[in-house]
């Protein structure tokens, strides 16, 4: 049988994190713009240390990217995990 999540609804809390590459500043206006949509709408919205990051190619080293994305991923009160 396969389960579904429940729909995001007002108040879950939304974890953004760059499990690849981190978001350069280009880039930032955009990402500004995403977050605060998300927020009007009624998320909690964390951002990772590794979000606003670039580092030869990647946001940070793999090893604070995985740790970071498995501490997202096993957070009781994250209703979803999301990269940028």
């Amino acid at each position: 049988m396969i389960q579904s999540p429940k729909p995001l609804g007002s108040g879950d809390l939304s974890a953004i994190t760059a499990p690849s590459s981190g978001v350069g500043n280009v880039e930032i206006p955009r990402l500004e713009l995403v977050l605060e949509h998300l927020r009007g709408q009624g998320f909690e919205v964390i951002e990772g240390e590794c979000l606003r990051k670039e580092w030869t190619g990647a946001s940070v080293p793999s090893d604070r990217r995985a740790r970071e994305l498995a501490r997202f991923l096993t957070d009781p009160r994250a209703a979803a995990v999301s990269p940028p």
